[in-house]
């Protein structure tokens, strides 16, 4: 069965909402009114990160989408299917994970927190395999209190997002004129 063709502005929302996939990242080191307060001290040690918020799309992903007299409007991208993310882009999310936490990590506690991160996706499928992934490499579990499995080095860690008609964090939206 053929797929149906999606309108221009269509496709041109659900681009915005892929671009508009984000994590935040909230790495409070200090939170006392004192650490605060230092902030405003021009002698203070500033190297202390209080705040990160890490934004990026999607990883790759199988066409989302057809056009008029495509040859390729029957292929079904089995196993991952239309506008899914593949093998690759598992991979390249696993790495900008790990990425991620060699970077940052010396900031953050050993183990995953719900008071110190927050993960924000659209309401799409590969918008959220994406965080899932990230975080996967990002708080892995082994050697610390939260590994659960020793042969499964990976802890469930929620990723919120909204009704793709209430999204707040996409930059387009589907506007009727």
């Amino acid at each position: 069965m053929p797929r149906s063709h999606f309108t221009r502005r269509h496709c041109l929302a659900m681009t915005g909402g892929l671009i508009a996939s984000a994590v935040i990242i909230w790495c409070v080191a200090h939170s006392t009114v004192e650490s605060t307060a230092k902030l405003y001290d021009p002698g203070a040690d500033k190297s202390t990160l209080e705040l990160l918020h890490v934004v990026f799309r999607h990883g790759p992903r199988t066409p989302a989408d057809t056009y008029p007299r495509d040859p390729y409007v029957n292929e079904t991208y089995y196993p991952f299917g239309w506008g899914q993310i593949t093998n690759n882009g598992k991979r390249e999310l696993f790495n900008i994970g790990t990425w991620l936490r060699k970077r940052y990590g010396k900031f953050l506690a050993p183990n995953y927190s719900p008071d110190s991160v927050h993960a924000q996706a659209t309401g799409v499928p590969r918008t959220h395999m994406t965080m899932q992934t990230v975080l996967a490499a990002f708080f892995p579990p082994k050697g610390t209190d939260m590994e659960w499995n020793s042969r499964f080095n990976w802890q469930p860690i929620p990723v919120f997002s909204q009704e793709l008609n209430e999204d707040t964090v996409r930059i387009l939206n589907n506007y009727d004129d």
